[in-house]
């Protein structure tokens, strides 16, 4: 009988732009379903696939620190600030496989980051560096199949995780919270109330990052 990876961590990237209440309660859902142990939330430092971020990669990182200080198996990660050029997943992905030898790698993602997966760099490496958790939405009920990945039913997927290091796909129920780091930019740049969105810590802070912010 194959024996089990010491454990499995999360990886869940983005830029965080600002990080809000829907990100906190998708990281705390992933850590808790599948039992990893932590979760890294890195920060995308040049993320190459949108616009450049409202904030900057520094300001953003503080933001997530202080969203996960009181959050138990939340790690803020700023290891794509370490690197230059763009924040491409595959680097960091061999980054964790070299940080974190003997456990398995699960990469958190949303249906709609699945679905431009095949656009990202060198995508086609994924499968032998981590596995993927998928958070689909209602309207989304199909599990989506993508090369190279094998796909495991949720309820095996603790233990599957720890079987192999990387390959495996499972798909989750997203918790529902209607928030977005667009709209909130929108808001907070309309003299909108934002505060019931974002951790209280991360609305003290931005206050102080974007003085034009009214209160």
């Amino acid at each position: 009988m194959r024996s089990e990876l010491a454990g499995a961590i999360g990886i869940y990237g983005g830029t965080f732009d600002p990080i809000h209440n829907a990100h906190l309660a998708a990281a705390r859902y992933v850590r808790d379903r599948l039992q990893l142990q932590p979760v890294h939330l890195v920060v995308a430092a040049d993320p190459p696939h949108r616009t450049p971020p409202w904030l900057n990669a520094r300001q953003r990182l503080q933001l997530v620190q202080r969203a996960v200080a009181d959050e138990p198996g939340l790690l803020a990660d700023d290891c794509e600030l370490q690197r230059p050029g763009p924040s491409y997943m595959v680097e960091t992905l061999a980054d964790f496989h070299r940080r974190y030898p003997g456990q398995a790698r699960v990469l958190i993602l949303g249906a709609d980051a699945l679905a431009g997966l095949h656009r990202w760099h060198q995508h086609e490496q994924l499968p032998r560096l981590c596995h993927l958790a998928v958070l689909r939405r209602p309207n989304q009920p199909e599990n989506q199949t993508v090369p190279g990945f094998s796909v495991v039913d949720e309820a095996e997927a603790v233990q599957r995780f720890r079987q192999a290091d990387a390959g495996l796909i499972t798909h989750l129920n997203n918790p529902q919270m209607a928030l977005a780091a667009t709209d909130i930019r929108q808001r907070l740049q309309s003299g909108q109330a934002v505060e019931n969105a974002l951790p209280a810590q991360v609305w003290q802070a931005l206050r102080q990052m974007a003085p034009f912010i009214h209160s």
